[in-house]
């Protein structure tokens, strides 16, 4: 068999799979639309959520509810956060601006004066929500004491954005 009918029947077999595959009703295109979608990463902060809630004693299930439970915490949790406007000034402290946020809702949670933020309520009960998602809800674990392991959890010095890079040969 010599190089041009080689490459000949490969031209010829590449064009019919290209023109099945773009009929509607071809098993080529049928098989592309049953592949299951990819699996969803955990970002770096549900899965620290998720250490934090492990070393509190509740451990998490790898079912959708749970992991869509946890998504809506964190959500609500971020929401609060930017809400409340705990931040101030992000190079003055010093201090890592997610534990200084936290930091500062945690001083709102121990005040007792939650009834009045709508953004507390909610997320108290998003955490009861996520308890009850994972078996936990009869857990002595509270908001306060979730939201403080988690930020014990953070680096102390503040965030280095940015980097100095030198590449020389």
């Amino acid at each position: 068999m010599s190089i041009s009918s080689v490459s000949s029947n490969l031209y010829s077999s590449l064009a019919q799979l290209f023109q099945r595959g773009s009929e509607p009703n071809s098993s080529v295109a049928d098989e592309t639309l049953k592949m299951p979608p990819p699996p969803k990463e955990k970002s770096g902060m549900l899965q620290d959520l998720q250490s934090t809630l492990a070393d509190l004693g509740i451990t998490s299930s790898d079912d959708s509810d749970s992991d869509d439970q946890l998504q809506s915490f964190m959500d609500t949790l971020m929401s609060t956060l930017q809400a409340q406007g705990a931040g101030g000034s992000p190079a003055s402290s010093g201090t890592h601006p997610m534990k200084r946020d936290l930091q500062s809702l945690l001083n709102k949670l121990n005040s007792g004066d939650t009834d009045s933020d709508s953004g507390l309520s909610q997320l108290q009960s998003q955490f009861s929500s996520l308890l009850d998602s994972l078996g936990a809800s009869d857990s002595d674990v509270s908001l306060t004491q979730f939201l403080q392991s988690f930020a014990d959890q953070l680096p102390d010095g503040s965030v280095k954005t940015g980097s100095l890079l030198n590449l020389t040969a």
